[in-house]
């Protein structure tokens, strides 16, 4: 969805920025116009609140456990200098990643940071953990003998197979995976992207063939599956 906002930057009164309080006890709004005008927020004011938002709210925070430890960096604090760099991006349409460029990155600053497309963001939502407990893109087959392997794709969920253990399934999602995430990288403008998705691709084949076996042993105790069925 193309973010193209109309914002008018209208001059704040000595008393509108005087009444401002620190952004979640610590941001500060240096704007020398009001951020918020007839209910509409400023792009630029509206992502950085984003960001703090993710790094500061516990109540985020209880709903959505993976931005623990977050932080933004010291320079970031100031909405003003977080505006500075934010113009200068290709951020239109696009949404702010910390840890595409640096796997693991919990820091908020302009050499981690990037703006990507939607579908390369969802592209790394590789982690998830299933309800049913199986490997990422893998599900069990209607006929509950066998397993089935999916993948995302920029347009539908690409169907891999059928097979008879969650190990192969898994290894099939892998292959996918690493395929499509080598795939993005190869259109990607920034060079700090596409290097940090080739990192990304290779952790993927690591860390999952590593854990998969270990996925298995907790499907299969959770369920207590009957291989006699």
């Amino acid at each position: 969805m193309s973010e193209v906002i109309m914002f008018e930057e209208v001059i704040a009164s000595d008393n509108y920025i005087s009444i401002r309080k620190p952004v979640y006890g610590i941001g500060v709004n240096d704007a020398l116009y009001q951020t918020t005008l007839n209910g509409v927020k400023c792009p630029y004011y509206k992502k950085w609140l984003g960001v703090m938002e993710r790094c500061y709210s516990k109540k985020l925070k209880t709903n959505h456990p993976t931005y623990d430890n977050c932080q933004i960096c010291d320079e970031w604090l100031v909405f003003s200098k977080f505006k500075s760099w934010m113009i200068k991006q290709d951020w239109k349409g696009k949404e702010l990643d910390k840890d595409i460029i640096k796997p693991g990155n919990k820091v908020y600053s302009p050499e981690n940071c990037a703006f990507i497309d939607h579908y390369t963001n969802s592209l790394m939502n590789i982690n998830k953990k299933s309800k049913s407990n199986l490997p990422p893109g893998v599900t069990r087959a209607s006929n509950c003998v066998g397993y089935i392997s999916r993948a995302r794709t920029p347009v539908h969920r690409k169907y891999l197979g059928y097979f008879q253990t969650i190990n192969e399934a898994s290894d099939a999602y892998i292959k996918e995976k690493h395929k499509l995430i080598l795939k993005c990288a190869d259109y990607q403008n920034d060079i700090r992207v596409s290097d940090g998705l080739k990192r990304h691709a290779d952790i993927l084949l690591k860390g999952l063939s590593a854990t998969k076996n270990e996925q298995t042993k907790t499907y299969q105790k959770n369920k207590k599956l009957d291989w006699n069925d």
